[in-house]
């Protein structure tokens, strides 16, 4: 206890958003009894709703508007994280430096492809995620300057980080800055655009999720972020998808690279 103010050093805001249908019973108790075995305070808080962003905007905002939380960290209800995962995102956190830190955890499909991304800082469309494969020969925690060029293409340089297991540190200034208009310019939501492809004849659309916006944002705060397997995720669908191997039908993102390659607005920059 801080002697002086007679408050804890740490109070962690635990949020988990859920859809309108009851969180994975894995997911439920790595949230209620298994997030951490020390002295640290929780204040536990799950929401349901079918409005991703709003959920998450809600929780995010109810962890900003209480002075006394330092930290906020999320688990989604269809994440099984490894026992006291809380512990070991918060001893990442300090041994780097980290104001964020994420859990890698696998898409759920058969592709092997992990939804850590990397993308351009001036293209929020872009991305190339990394697979189960290429995680293996990354530190256990890394930032984007331990990505290989041969993954950044050269360019790609800002580390896109999910939000099914996360923690941050609220104690930096940046999290509650405003913009013009008077909004805190970090919350969640999302982005949709369709272009048409006259060369193919048919529409491309396009989808920017929640949580690259959120890392996209900590990018330009100039953030420090990093995403780790030392917490083991089990992402849990038709069956529980891992990353802690290399696994799946890509090796590379392969994926990603056709499809920015074929979008209409990606061949006009290319002209250009």
């Amino acid at each position: 206890m801080n002697e002086k103010n007679d408050k804890p050093e740490k109070l962690v805001f635990l949020a988990m958003p859920a859809g309108e249908g009851r969180p994975n019973v894995g997911a439920a108790q790595a949230f209620y009894q298994l997030a951490s075995q020390r002295d640290v305070p929780l204040i536990q808080f799950a929401r349901n709703g079918s409005a991703l962003g709003q959920n998450f905007n809600v929780l995010w905002s109810s962890a900003l508007g209480n002075p006394k939380v330092t930290h906020f960290a999320m688990l989604h209800s269809d994440l099984i994280p490894s026992a006291w995962w809380l512990d070991t995102l918060m001893d990442e956190m300090e041994r780097t430096g980290a104001d964020v830190i994420s859990a890698v955890n696998a898409i759920k499909d058969t592709k092997g492809l992990s939804s850590t991304s990397v993308g351009y800082p001036d293209d929020e469309w872009d991305y190339r995620r990394i697979t189960t494969t290429e995680l293996q020969s990354l530190p256990v925690t890394f930032g984007i300057e331990d990505v290989p060029d041969s993954i950044r293409a050269g360019g790609r340089d800002v580390l896109l980080v999910n939000t099914g297991c996360w923690l941050c540190d609220l104690r930096r200034p940046w999290w509650r800055d405003t913009d013009d208009s008077g909004c805190l310019k970090f919350h969640f939501t999302q982005d949709d655009r369709i272009t048409y492809d006259e060369q193919q004849g048919k529409y491309v659309v396009e989808f920017a999720p929640e949580d690259w916006l959120f890392s996209r944002m900590c990018h330009a705060a100039g953030a420090k972020v990093l995403a780790t397997t030392a917490v083991r995720t089990s992402h849990v669908g038709t069956r529980g998808f891992t990353v802690d191997h290399a696994w799946g039908q890509l090796k590379t993102d392969s994926e990603a690279d056709n499809f920015h390659r074929m979008k209409p607005l990606a061949k006009q920059e290319i002209l250009a």
